[in-house]
């Protein structure tokens, strides 16, 4: 991958450091996505046949951006009706990019893995089905930041009270959790 000319002091917009970020060398993410399978498209009550259609780049990357925005906002306890809320209670971002059905049907049936190779993933962790896509973000990150002369590494441990399975007991850390 050739590295971009790329000033990280004076971007240009939102959209340069994303594309930076999380290009993609081979293909289109679209393609490598697929929209579940028809069994679970089925269990979905409120989904009709028409609403059903392929993503494309653009969907899948504002799809992507609700869920880092959601994570901004630290929304990870409100329910999706909260979130798209129409009555001045929800964040206006999220009805503004997509509707809260076409979030839910992506959201439920939006799959980041391959089902003939499923056996194997489990055998490899949770994390198997996005770390082809987590390393290249994280590639991407590393060649595109280059620290200065004043750069300086500390630690920050922060309380985190949400459900993993790799959280660890640190007694000499005033929120115990990291």
């Amino acid at each position: 991958m050739a590295r971009r000319n790329f000033d990280l002091n004076n971007p240009k917009d939102v959209e340069e450091i994303r594309d930076l970020l999380m290009n993609d060398e081979s293909k289109d993410p679209a393609e490598n996505e697929d929209l579940g399978e028809e069994s679970d498209i089925d269990k979905m009550d409120e989904v009709e046949e028409r609403d059903i259609r392929h993503t494309d780049v653009i969907e899948l990357k504002a799809f992507i951006g609700l869920l880092y925005l959601a994570g901004v906002y630290k929304s990870y306890c409100q329910c999706l009706e909260e979130l798209f809320g129409q009555a001045g209670d929800g964040i206006e971002k999220f009805g503004l990019v997509m509707s809260i059905k076409s979030f839910k049907i992506l959201i439920r049936c939006l799959r980041f893995d391959d089902q003939t190779t499923l056996s194997k993933q489990k055998a490899l962790g949770r994390f198997a089905p996005i770390r082809e896509g987590f390393e290249k973000i994280l590639k991407n990150c590393q060649s595109s930041y280059s620290p200065g002369e004043n750069f300086t590494i500390d630690q920050m441990l922060s309380g985190f009270r949400g459900k993993c399975s790799f959280r660890q007991y640190i007694p000499s850390n005033r929120e115990n959790m990291a």
